[in-house]
């Protein structure tokens, strides 16, 4: 019963959480798009070579699919099939290539905040209960939330402030990307998770010290991790250093 009256009460603070963080990648979106000159706006991408819109309008169809996806656990029907994951992203470029910057802009806020108020209709336990939907194959609903809601958003901002010399932005990104998951729960492999996607940044980024402080705390909290780790291409700068091979050699 103690448990039971525990979970009562955790339930509301993690979805006033879940709340906030969908929020906080509503607001930095927007401060995104509010942030740009007229030119970048403007500007036609290639399927090679996205520009802001492009990711503006990758970000906003993961949301929309997402918020598909809690649209039938509310109806406790499956959803769509977002399989091909490829495929979407080139239709979704398709689509939005040749549109106007105010049309993907409306569409980015509409998406986001459709997230935002579905959060607050799922029942927490549906979230958070990884045999609760048969279509979400043993993972919890919330994993996908966090991922499209916040997680995936953040990542391509944060790319595209570094693809645009901005190293300071990105950083700040990550890191307070990192922070904000580890807040969001208290089951260890959540921690680690978000701490092994710091070090990926700051090894891609040259700061092999700081990579290493974070990776070994990561395959600590999340052991799972280290088989991955060992073929991540995003950690290829650190396979030489010793410090790097002594986390592999137990």
């Amino acid at each position: 019963m103690e448990n039971e009256v525990e979970r009562m009460q955790a339930e509301p603070a993690f979805q006033a959480r879940l709340f906030r963080l969908l929020g906080a990648a509503q607001n930095d979106a927007q401060a995104c798009m509010d942030s740009l000159p007229a030119a970048e706006r403007e500007a036609i991408g290639t399927a090679e070579r996205w520009v802001a819109k492009d990711v503006i309008a990758h970000i906003s169809a993961w949301q929309e699919r997402q918020g598909q996806r809690l649209e039938a656990a509310l109806r406790d029907v499956p959803p769509p099939d977002f399989s091909g994951e490829q495929r979407l992203n080139d239709e979704t470029f398709a689509l939005y290539q040749h549109r106007s910057w105010d049309e993907v802009a409306v569409q980015a806020k509409w998406a986001s905040g459709r997230l935002i108020a579905l959060v607050l209709q799922v029942p927490v336990a549906d979230l958070r209960n990884p045999q609760r939907f048969p279509w979400t194959s043993g993972r919890p609903l919330e994993q996908a939330l966090v991922g499209n809601g916040y997680s995936h958003p953040q990542a391509h901002l944060a790319d595209y402030y570094l693809a645009h010399g901005d190293l300071d932005r990105a950083t700040t990104i990550h890191e307070r990307m990192a922070q904000t998951l580890i807040a969001l729960d208290d089951a260890p492999a959540y921690h680690g998770a978000a701490l092994y996607n710091l070090a990926c940044f700051y090894a891609v980024t040259g700061r092999p010290a700081q990579a290493l402080a974070q990776l070994a705390p990561a395959l600590t909290l999340a052991p799972d991790l280290r088989d991955w780790a060992k073929q991540d291409a995003d950690l290829d700068s650190l396979r030489d250093r010793p410090d790097y091979q002594a986390l592999f050699a137990a």
